[in-house]
C-alpha cells in the first residue's frame, strides 16, 4: 500500500514536470500576451505617436524606453504575478494530497523527499509561467466555472426536450432540439441528444428535416452515435404499430446509416411494409437518390411492388422509378 502511494506520488510529480517541459517547448513567449506587459502597453500607448514623423523622430528615446518597460515587466511585475500560481501548482503535486490519519509513517517517510523536490517543482514552475504563455490558475478556475455552467445549462436544455416526448409532443420536441444551444454542449449530454433529436424527428414524422440538423455545428453527432446507441434503440422501435414512426425508422436508416447492407435491408423492409403509404414513401426517397447503391439492388423489390402492388398509385411510382434507373 504504502510502495504504491510513494509511486503514485512520484508519478505525479513527473506529470507535473512534463506538462512543464510541454509549456516551454510548445507555448509562446510570455510577452507576446499584452496582459503580461503592463509597463510597455502605457510605453506604448503614452508615448509612442500616431504620426509617421514623429516615430522618427522619437524613436532614439523611446526604444530604450521601451527596453526598460519589458525588462521591468519580465523581471519585476509579470515574474511577482506568477509566484503564487508555481507555489500553488508546488502544493498541489507535492503536498496537498496528505493523509497523516491513514498513512502516518509514509508520510513522515516522504516528508525529506517532498522538501528536497519543493525547490526544484517550484524553480520549474515559476520559470515557465514567467516566461511563457501558461494560462493562469484563476483563468483555469473561470475556465472550470464555466464548463460547469454550460453543463448545467445543457441538462436543463436536454430534460425539456426530453420532457416533452414524454408528455407526447414530439413535434415540440423537435423544434426544440433544432435550436441548438449556442454554448459548448458536454460530451454526456451530446449522446442523449443525438437520440432524443432523432426519437422526436421519427415520432412526429419529420425525419426529413435532420438533414438541417446535419449542418449546425452539432450534425455530426448523427454519425457518431449511428450506429451505436441510436442504432440499438431504433431496433427496440422497429416493432411498432405506429407507420409513421417504422417510416421514420425506415428513412433515417437508409438516410444516415454508413453500412450499405443496413441501408439496404431498411429499403426493402420499408417497400415490404404493411401500409402502402410507407411503400410509396420509400419509392419516392428512391427515386430522389437514383445514383445511389441501393436504388440498383432495390430494382428486384421495385419491380415487385410495379407488378403486385395492392395500390394502383404505387405501380405507376414503381413503374416510373424502374424507367429512370434503367435508362
Amino acid at each position: 500500500m504504502d510502495r504504491e502511494y510513494s509511486f503514485r506520488a512520484a508519478l505525479k510529480v513527473a506529470g507535473l514536470l512534463v506538462i512543464m517541459m510541454m509549456a516551454l517547448s510548445m507555448s509562446g513567449c510570455a510577452f507576446f500576451n499584452r496582459e503580461n506587459t503592463p509597463t510597455l502597453n502605457w510605453v506604448e500607448d503614452t508615448l509612442w505617436p500616431n504620426d509617421t514623423t514623429a516615430r522618427v523622430a522619437v524613436f532614439p528615446l523611446v526604444f530604450p524606453a521601451g527596453l526598460l518597460a519589458v525588462s521591468v515587466d519580465a523581471f519585476v511585475i509579470h515574474s511577482a504575478s506568477v509566484v503564487g500560481d508555481a507555489g500553488s501548482d508546488t502544493g498541489d503535486a507535492l503536498w496537498d494530497d496528505m493523509k497523516w490519519d491513514e498513512r502516518y509513517m509514509t508520510e513522515s517517510a516522504l516528508l525529506p523527499w517532498r522538501s528536497i523536490t519543493t525547490p526544484i517543482v517550484f524553480t520549474g514552475d515559476f520559470i515557465g509561467r514567467a516566461w511563457f504563455n501558461i494560462p493562469k490558475r484563476i483563468d483555469e478556475e473561470k475556465a472550470e466555472t464555466e464548463q460547469k455552467q454550460h453543463e448545467e445549462q445543457a441538462e436543463r436544455w436536454i430534460e425539456e426536450g426530453e420532457q416533452l416526448l414524454k408528455d407526447l409532443r414530439p413535434s415540440d420536441a423537435l423544434d426544440h432540439f433544432l435550436k441548438t444551444p449556442d454554448y459548448p454542449v458536454p460530451e454526456p449530454v451530446q449522446a442523449r441528444m443525438a437520440r432524443a433529436v432523432v426519437e422526436a424527428a421519427i415520432r412526429c414524422g419529420r425525419t426529413h428535416e435532420l438533414e438541417s440538423f446535419r449542418f449546425n455545428r452539432y450534425g455530426a453527432l448523427l454519425e457518431r452515435y449511428y450506429p451505436g446507441e441510436i442504432a440499438h434503440w431504433l431496433n427496440e422501435m422497429g416493432q411498432s404499430d405506429n407507420p409513421i414512426v417504422r417510416w421514420g425508422i425506415y428513412e433515417f436508416t437508409a438516410d444516415f446509416s454508413k453500412n450499405h447492407q443496413q441501408r439496404l435491408e431498411a429499403t426493402q423492409k420499408a417497400l415490404h411494409d404493411p401500409n402502402p403509404v410507407v411503400r410509396q414513401r420509400m419509392l419516392l426517397f428512391l427515386d430522389v437518390r437514383q445514383r445511389d447503391g441501393i436504388c440498383v439492388d432495390s430494382i428486384p423489390e421495385v419491380e415487385r411492388i410495379a407488378q403486385k402492388d395492392s395500390e394502383p398509385m404505387n405501380q405507376i411510382v414503381a413503374e416510373q422509378l424502374l424507367r429512370d434507373l434503367r435508362r
